[in-house]
């Protein structure tokens, strides 16, 4: 299963794990600078692990100076996650 959590997370699950991406521009010494790509920054066994850390990594992975921005965003992932759950 592939889904979007926002326009700067996915998840991506497979027979044995759960795994959290971040959008990411590749820097100016790159093969293709400005280039989007998805990096990894979390591997969970369960979904219950993922919803657990989100806040963290959202915190600790952005590059907003403003909390308020950081809290809507972990809110509207939040919305996101349950919506994906549901269906």
């Amino acid at each position: 299963m592939d889904f979007e959590l926002s326009k700067n997370y996915r998840v991506l699950t497979d027979r044995n794990q759960i795994i959290l991406y971040r959008k990411a521009t590749r820097g100016e010494k790159a093969k293709n600078p400005g280039q989007e790509h998805w990096i990894h920054i979390g591997f969970y066994s369960h979904m219950d692990s993922l919803i657990q850390d989100l806040p963290d990594k959202v915190l600790l992975n952005t590059d907003t100076e403003n909390l308020v921005d950081v809290i809507k965003e972990i809110k509207e992932i939040g919305k996101e996650l349950r919506r994906q759950i549901q269906v």
